[in-house]
Order: C-alpha cells, then sequence, then structure tokens
C-alpha cells in the first residue's frame, strides 16, 4: 500500500495559477524538526565594541580602593563624586599604546561641558573627578571574548523610527531609523534632562525597567517614576512629527550573553515542546480521519 498523502494547503504563483500542495507524513516531520532545529539556536542581538573600566581610589598614589565601575564609552553619568558639576562621560581617543581615554564633565545632561576635559592614561593612576583617583582599562565586549579582561556589560538599544510602525513598511524594505540611543543596563545612576534615572533589564530577559528621579541627582529620590518596556515591541510616540515610534533592543556580550542565551534556549524550548505537542496530536488526527474513511 502506498504511503498516505495529506493535503497542508495552497501555493499561488505570480500569474494566480494555484495547486493543492500535498505532504506526507514523513515530510512533515522533517519540516517539523527543521523548525525545531532553528528554533534551538535563537540567538540575542550581540557587540563588537569597547568598554571602560575603571577602579576608583581615595588617594593620588591609587592604594585606597574605592570602587570599580564599568561605563559605557560616551554614556551620560549622575556625578555623584562631585558637587561641581551634574554629569559626565568618559570616551576612548586612542586605541593606539599608550591608550588615552577622555574624561568630559557637564553641567547638565552632557550637553554643556562645564571644565576642561582631561586626558586619562590607560594603566596609570590618574586624577579622576571629585575627591577621586583612577586606574582606567578598556575592556573588549563580544560575543566570543569571555574572562576577567572581558566586558559584561549588558547594553539597552533604544531606536527610534520616521514612521509610526517602526520602519515595518508592507513591501518588507524597512525605513532607516530616525535615531539611536545606547543604556547600560545594571541600574547605574544616568543623568537626563530633568533630572536622574536607572534602566535594568528582568531575569527572563525579555523586559527593561526605566526609572526615573526628576529634579534629583543621585537617584535616589522620594519621587519616582517606573517604565516597563518589553524588548522588540514598537511603541507610538507621536503623531505630528518624526520620531514617530521607538524600539528597544538588547545588546550583549561575553557571560552576559550566555545569561541571555540561557533564557531565550528556555523560551524557545517551551515553544518547541508546544509545537511538538501540536505536530503529534495532528498526526494523530490525521490517522483516526484514515481510518474513518477506509
Amino acid at each position: 500500500m502506498g504511503e498516505a498523502r495529506l493535503m497542508v494547503g495552497t501555493c499561488c504563483d505570480a500569474a494566480g495559477s494555484c495547486r493543492v500542495v500535498r505532504r506526507s507524513r514523513a515530510q512533515l516531520a522533517s519540516s517539523f524538526l527543521l523548525l525545531l532545529a532553528v528554533a534551538l539556536v535563537v540567538q540575542p542581538c550581540a557587540a563588537e565594541t569597547w568598554d571602560i573600566s575603571a577602579q576608583l581610589f581615595r588617594d593620588p598614589q591609587c592604594f585606597e580602593r574605592a570602587e570599580d565601575i564599568v561605563l559605557l564609552d560616551e554614556g551620560c553619568y549622575a556625578n555623584m563624586y562631585s558637587n561641581i558639576t551634574k554629569a559626565y562621560s568618559v570616551k576612548i581617543t586612542s586605541y593606539n599604546y599608550p591608550r588615552v581615554v577622555d574624561l568630559y564633565e557637564y553641567s547638565d545632561n552632557c550637553q554643556s561641558i562645564a571644565v576642561p576635559p582631561k586626558s586619562l592614561i590607560v594603566d596609570v593612576c590618574e586624577k579622576y573627578t571629585g575627591a577621586y583617583w583612577a586606574k582606567i582599562t578598556i575592556k573588549y565586549r563580544s560575543t566570543t571574548c569571555v574572562g576577567e579582561s572581558c566586558s559584561d556589560l549588558l547594553v539597552g538599544l533604544q531606536k527610534f523610527y520616521d514612521d509610526a510602525d517602526c520602519g515595518a513598511l508592507s513591501d518588507g524594505r524597512g525605513k532607516p531609523y530616525y535615531a539611536e540611543l545606547r543604556f547600560p543596563l545594571q541600574r547605574e545612576c544616568l543623568r537626563y534632562s530633568n533630572g536622574t534615572q536607572t534602566f535594568s533589564i528582568d531575569k527572563s530577559m525579555t523586559n527593561i525597567t526605566q526609572a526615573d528621579y526628576p529634579q534629583n541627582r543621585a537617584c535616589n529620590g522620594a519621587l519616582k517614576k517606573g517604565y516597563t518596556i518589553a524588548l522588540e515591541k514598537c511603541y507610538p510616540l507621536r503623531v505630528d512629527k518624526p520620531p514617530r515610534s521607538f524600539k528597544w533592543h538588547l545588546v550583549a556580550a561575553g557571560s552576559s550573553i550566555q545569561q541571555v542565551t540561557s533564557a531565550s534556549v528556555r523560551s524557545t524550548h517551551a515553544g518547541a515542546l508546544h509545537l511538538l505537542v501540536s505536530w503529534v496530536a495532528m498526526m494523530f488526527a490525521v490517522q483516526a480521519r484514515g481510518q474513518l474513511l477506509r
């Protein structure tokens, strides 16, 4: 007896001519296994870049350790080390030896420079900001770099779009995004136009929490506004002018990408299991129908 054939749909060409598409149970099983394999190798967005690590000290000889921090290149951080300025940022200006990082201090949200910038030589004890000195190192962040010399900074990428649906046009081409911003996601105290804010990500690596502290310089005020943001979801912004929508993405690397991958694999495992159960149920239903028609 020949193998039973199953009708699973139709296929139409550009001229409008359609035909019935039939597949055997074996072919359906192969297609499902391919889908399962694809689902299990889903990886999060990753980056190849450099971050800035700073060991802070309370003395000019860099003996009395105060704090260790990892900074996003050109991120706008609230200056909690000095009362003279409100914000600071660091930027890698030379990748050649001696490597150099420039420190900028601002009177606002990193728009107006308040004092002359400082050039800090990497691996040298240098005056930082306020009453602190620092030893700066540069850490590579990538999907393959794992270890103490690598950065595991989690970064949120916020993209703004000209249109209302985040560039998701019907022709599939999409529009270039309007602008993009990057934020560290480890609850670092950052500066924005009306105060300070923090960003963090949940254990499932699917939602970002934004906490704004209006008119506060240290992310600790009683007045707090919180927002929960779903990754990869398009949010409307305004209708009269661009940008009209925005979307958040997760950029991870090193040991952080292992955490994201674990969460992603758990999610895709659940989805794959659901597909498997549905496929088995369909096979039983088809077999039962075949027996009834005999």
